[in-house]
C-alpha cells in the first residue's frame, strides 16, 4: 500500500490577527497548519480545532521558544506587527518590538532549519524613506532584517487588506460615519494600492504551491493608485456622505 505523501508543516506567527484568521482557515485543506500564540497552555501542544489547525503556545520573544514552535516546520509564513496596544504591556515604540520579533523569528529560523519564509510587508516599492507612514518603516525594516536569514524568503507587498473583520478598514469606516470634517496627516498622502482579503490567500497559495519561482519581493493591489486620503473620500460617498478634509504637515 502506498501512503499519501506528506505535506508541508506551515507556521502561521500572527494567526489569530485578521489575515491570520483567514488564512488559516484557507490553508488547513492542503497544508499541516500550525497556528502560533502567545496564550498560556499547560501542555507544549495545544488540541487541534475545528478547522484542522494545531495551536502552539509561543512567545515571540523568547528565541527558544521559537525555535521550539519551529521544530519539523517547512514554511513560516510572518504576519505579526506590534502596533496594537494589547501586543505588549511596554513603554517601547511598536517599531523597537517589531525590530526584535523578527531578530528572534529569524535566529530561530536559521536553527531550525526552515526552507521558507513568507512576509506580509507594506506597499512602499519606490517610495523614499522621509515619504513613509512609521508602519510603512517599519515593515520595510522587518523585511530587510527576515531576508537576511538562510531561508528562501518571499515578501508579499500589500496595502490596506479589505473584508469582513479587518481592524484598519473598520476603523477608517467608523471615522468616516462619526466625523465631517478630517485632519489628514501627511501620511495620509502615500500612494497605496488596496487588496481584498481573498486576494491576499490566493497570493499565499500560489507562494507555496510553486515555492521555487516566487523568491522576492512582490507587490499585491489592484491596478489603480491611490492616496489614503482620496480612499477617505471614495468610501464615504460610497456609503451616501459627504465629508472634508484638511492635510496637515505632521507625521
Amino acid at each position: 500500500m502506498q501512503t499519501a505523501p506528506r505535506k508541508l508543516r506551515v507556521a502561521i506567527a500572527g494567526a489569530s490577527g485578521f489575515v491570520g484568521r483567514a488564512l488559516r482557515r484557507e490553508l488547513c485543506r492542503d497544508f499541516d497548519v500550525l497556528a502560533l500564540t502567545r496564550r498560556p497552555s499547560t501542555s507544549d501542544r495545544v488540541d487541534r480545532d475545528s478547522d484542522g489547525v494545531e495551536w502552539f503556545s509561543c512567545d515571540l520573544f523568547d528565541e527558544e521558544s521559537v525555535v521550539k514552535a519551529f521544530d519539523g516546520v517547512d514554511v513560516v509564513i510572518y504576519l505579526v506587527h506590534s502596533m496594537s496596544p494589547q501586543s505588549r504591556l511596554t513603554q517601547a515604540k511598536f517599531q523597537d518590538l517589531d525590530l526584535l520579533l523578527a531578530h528572534n523569528v529569524r535566529r530561530a529560523a536559521d536553527r531550525a532549519g526552515v526552507e521558507r519564509m513568507i512576509f506580509l510587508g507594506g506597499l512602499d516599492a519606490g517610495l523614499e524613506e522621509e515619504k513613509l507612514s512609521k508602519h510603512l518603516a517599519s515593515r520595510r525594516e522587518v523585511g530587510r532584517v527576515l531576508r537576511d536569514g538562510r531561508s528562501r524568503f518571499t515578501e508579499l507587498r500589500a496595502g490596506l487588506v479589505i473584508g469582513r473583520g479587518g481592524s484598519s478598514f473598520r476603523m477608517m469606516m467608523r471615522l468616516i460615519r462619526r466625523l465631517p470634517l478630517m485632519v489628514l496627516p501627511r501620511w495620509t498622502s502615500t500612494p497605496t494600492q488596496p487588496i481584498a482579503i481573498e486576494d491576499i490567500k490566493r497570493a499565499i497559495k500560489i507562494v507555496l504551491d510553486d515555492a521555487d519561482r516566487w523568491i522576492g519581493s512582490f507587490d499585491l493591489g489592484i491596478d489603480e493608485r491611490m492616496t489614503y486620503g482620496t480612499m477617505i473620500h471614495r468610501a464615504a460617498r460610497c456609503v451616501g456622505l459627504r465629508r472634508f478634509s484638511i492635510p496637515v504637515p505632521i507625521s
